[in-house]
């Protein structure tokens, strides 16, 4: 009995035994192993109820049918460059290869499949109705390929250089939005997530693993410290802001006195988010959690609009100042004894992601563009120091 091998058998025959069988799950199983064979695999209790002979048989076709869709893709190609140019002299033109070359693969394809799919003449090449057939095919067999390059590039992009980040009104406003934005240009494939407003909801997210880094004030009774680092990029402090003409704006005024008009923040209170942190949070704590403002709103120009309603004080971080004067506001002056404390403002991220190379460069992005802000330098002796995982960044 003689058994043919692959590549001796025609390519109908041959797609039928591979493809079929092997690629469409239909391999039959094998029969049990009969008495007196496990001397002769050597496999004894290790492939029951697989037949070793079964095996080697399955991985030598996969090995074959890799070599059979290399060559196949390439005679495909040529074959849809053929067609789409009109002729096999420009088909060459087109895939830089000489003429008898191409003629050459073109009859090699028709030998394989057994079937004329051209005709030839003075005017150029006609698809045969084989022809036809296998066109349309392998068009759409290249849109699926093409199309799932695309997606393994866009999903490369992703993990490469997609960023998800946490942030509030101050950074967004001042560099973080053209930052990313330019990031955007550069890596059209790669996604940008931002989770705006609430400071305290963001770095909620990024303790949860749902953003890399955050952008905010250094909370120093935050319980999960171990969990995250911080990078600081500037001292600020809570300022009060009114429109022109308000009453506070006559003199220096005590805490006592601005709270005792209506008040807002871009900061809705949220009692779980008070969990985060330890029995003494200090004063900021008592303004975000305590504090009974008159209305709060994840979106800062509302804010805004309701302390020109009623007269109001917007309560934000002082590094904001220049965009709160565009929008007809001026910062309260305070008394001595009630001058808002300064405190940093830096980058969280999660302890773990430090080795991660996208991490540490946006990190450095993040400082460049601070710097060039001349922004409040930090003056806390423990955090002036970099980061061994981002030093010289």
């Amino acid at each position: 009995m003689r058994v043919s091998s692959p590549m001796q058998r025609s390519p109908l025959a041959l797609r039928a035994s591979l493809v079929g069988p092997v690629m469409s799950g239909s391999v039959p199983a094998p029969a049990p192993p009969r008495a007196g064979r496990a001397h002769e695999t050597g496999l004894e209790g290790r492939l029951a109820p697989w037949d070793a002979k079964v095996i080697i048989q399955i991985i030598a076709r996969g090995i074959n049918l890799i070599y059979i869709i290399a060559a196949m893709n390439k005679l495909l190609e040529q074959f849809l460059a053929i067609v789409e140019a009109g002729s096999i002299l420009k088909a060459a033109e087109v895939l830089n290869i000489s003429q008898p070359a191409l003629t050459h693969n073109l009859k090699k394809l028709e030998a394989q499949l057994g079937a004329v799919l051209v005709t030839r003449s003075a005017r150029g090449v006609r698809m045969t109705d084989c022809g036809e057939t296998l066109y349309q095919s392998a068009v759409l067999m290249r849109r699926v390929y093409s199309n799932a390059l695309e997606r393994v590039e866009r999903q490369r992009a992703a993990d490469e250089h997609g960023i998800s980040i946490g942030t509030g009104y101050s950074v967004w406003l001042l560099f973080l939005r053209d930052l990313l934005f330019d990031h955007g240009e550069m890596h059209p494939n790669a996604p940008v997530n931002v989770s705006l407003g609430n400071a305290m909801r963001c770095m909620d997210q990024l303790l949860a693993g749902d953003t890399a880094l955050f952008i905010g004030h250094e909370a120093e009774t935050l319980l999960h410290k171990d969990a995250v680092r911080f990078f600081p990029l500037c001292m600020t402090h809570d300022t009060y802001f009114v429109h022109a003409g308000h009453p506070l704006l006559e003199g220096p005024q005590t805490l006592a006195a601005v709270l005792g008009h209506p008040t807002t923040i871009a900061f809705p209170p949220e009692s779980r988010q008070k969990q985060l942190f330890g029995q003494d949070a200090g004063a900021s704590a008592y303004l975000l959690f305590e504090h009974r403002h008159h209305f709060t709103s994840s979106i800062l120009d509302d804010c805004i609009e309701f302390a020109r309603r009623r007269r109001g004080v917007v309560i934000h971080n002082q590094i904001l100042t220049p965009y709160f004067v565009a929008q007809g506001l001026r910062a309260v002056q305070m008394c001595a004894q009630d001058a808002p404390a300064p405190w940093p403002l830096g980058i969280y991220v999660l302890a773990e992601r430090l080795g991660d190379a996208t991490i540490v460069d946006l990190i450095a992005k993040i400082r460049a563009h601070a710097a060039r802000l001349n922004l409040p330098p930090v003056t806390r002796p423990d955090l002036c120091r970099d980061d061994p995982g981002v030093e010289g960044q």
